[in-house]
């Protein structure tokens, strides 16, 4: 089975995005919460977008 290779690099974006919550300074923990929400809204639509090609 292939797999949307992009997909997979933002979902594991997403998951060091998250890792990072904790060491940022807590004046600026939401910039990681952010970039790992984007993250995940991307690796979403770039498989529903890969699974609409694949058809």
């Amino acid at each position: 089975m292939i797999v949307d290779r992009r997909s997979i690099f933002f979902a594991g974006a997403a998951v060091v995005s998250v890792a990072l919550v904790p060491l940022s300074d807590p004046v600026l923990r939401w910039v990681p919460i952010v970039v790992a929400i984007t993250y995940v809204v991307l690796a979403v639509l770039s498989f529903l977008d890969w699974s609409s090609r694949a058809r």
